[in-house]
C-alpha cells in the first residue's frame, strides 16, 4: 500500500508514484491514505499502464491500523470490529499492515488480535 502527501506520513505526489511505478515495472498499486478515501486521478494512472486500487488505512479508536481495499466510504474512528464490519459491508478486502509496529500495529495495540486475523483477507 502507498500513501501520498495527503497522509501524515506520506510525502509523495501522484506524479512521483507514477514515475516510481514505471521505473520499477509495477503495474498495480493501492493508494490507502490514512482515514481518507483517495481521490487521485485514476485516468492518469491508467494512461501510464498502472492499475489503481482504491482504499483507506482506517485508524481504530485505539490507534491500530486496518486497511480496506476497494472501499468507497469512510467510517469515523470505531472499534476494530466496527472497522472490519464496515469494510466487509462495502465488499472490501481487509489487509493488516505492519501488525507489530508500536502504537499502530494490531498485535501491539490489542492483547488479543485473533478476531482481526480471522476476518482479515491478508
Amino acid at each position: 500500500h502507498c500513501h501520498t502527501y495527503k497522509s501524515f506520513d506520506g510525502f509523495t505526489t501522484t506524479n512521483e508514484l507514477i514515475r516510481s511505478c514505471k521505473i520499477k515495472n509495477i503495474n498495480t498499486i493501492a493508494i490507502t491514505e490514512h482515514d481518507l478515501i483517495s481521490k487521485v486521478n485514476k485516468l492518469k494512472f491508467q494512461e501510464n499502464g498502472i492499475n489503481l486500487i482504491e482504499g483507506c488505512e482506517f485508524t481504530t479508536d485505539k490507534g491500530a491500523h486496518i486497511i480496506g481495499l476497494f472501499v468507497k466510504n469512510l467510517i469515523s474512528k470505531g472499534t476494530y470490529k466496527e472497522v472490519i464490519e464496515h469494510i466487509k459491508k462495502e465488499n472490501g478486502i481487509i489487509l493488516i499492515p505492519h501488525p507489530f509496529k508500536p502504537k499502530s500495529g494490531v498485535c501491539k495495540v490489542y492483547k488479543s488480535s485473533s478476531y482481526i486475523f480471522e476476518k482479515a483477507d491478508f
